[in-house]
């Protein structure tokens, strides 16, 4: 079976109070693996992935080990993803208003 999971504020506060300060574009997802008990295997999806490393918020997982599927609207940042992330589905979809 899967198991889908929400972060609340409430639950966030205990793990930020214990949490070293590091880069705020890893703080989320640092805050997130350790929701999940530092996880060595998982399966995130993003949407709007943008660049493969810069700003990016499941990065740290895909050097944890995580795979997921990634769905980005640039065409040329999607083959940047797939050349950056191995064990990730990288898509780029996108529709335009006329």
């Amino acid at each position: 079976t899967t198991e889908i999971y929400t972060l609340s504020l409430h639950d966030a506060l205990p793990i930020l109070k214990k949490t070293p300060s590091v880069a705020a574009e890893n703080q989320e997802s640092r805050l997130i693996w350790q929701f999940f008990d530092c996880a060595k295997q998982g399966f995130f999806v993003e949407v709007g992935a943008n660049h493969p490393t810069e700003l990016n918020q499941t990065w740290f997982f895909e050097q944890q080990g995580w795979s997921g599927l990634l769905i980005e609207p640039n065409p040329n940042l999607c083959e940047l993803l797939r050349a950056h992330w191995p064990s990730t589905i990288a898509e780029s979809h996108a529709h335009h208003a006329l």
